[in-house]
């Protein structure tokens, strides 16, 4: 099993949300941190204003958790979101805007079942779905 969850900076897991899965902080579901009712859907913003009951957060740039790498300019797709995931491991533990966005998102997910990330490239590959994973699945983000 895994330790007491922390967000990136060493916060720990907000009693909040534990408690209203009737859980405390610390406990994970097989799922991870969060509970299977959760749910992160990466969207484009052409599509319209969020369903009814999720919360948007706007991922595109120039926003803090935007990709600040450019198809054609730094590579294509695949290559651009490869060199985000790679900015974003290193950045999600330092002080700085990308890392105080993400804990704030992650903080909201605690208390919301349903998220949407916008970005202007769904339903193609898209950096948002490194955000999404690092949540609820990558190892490497709770220690």
């Amino acid at each position: 099993g895994r330790a007491q969850q922390r967000l990136p900076g060493g916060q720990a897991m907000s009693e909040t949300f534990c408690e209203r899965h009737g859980g405390k902080p610390g406990d994970v579901s097989d799922d991870g941190p969060f509970c299977s009712m959760k749910e992160i859907q990466v969207v484009n913003r052409h599509h319209g204003k969020a369903k009814p009951g999720n919360h948007r957060v706007n991922v595109s740039r120039p926003g803090p958790l935007g990709n600040p790498f450019i198809i054609g300019e730094h590579g294509n797709r695949e290559q651009v979101i490869k060199l985000y995931e790679e900015h974003f491991k290193k950045l999600v533990y330092t002080p700085c805007a990308l890392s105080e966005e993400f804990v704030r998102l992650v903080e909201y997910m605690m208390t919301e079942c349903y998220i949407e990330l916008e970005c202007w490239c769904a339903p193609k590959a898209c950096h948002a779905e490194i955000i999404r994973d690092a949540i609820f699945e990558d190892d490497w983000l709770w220690k």
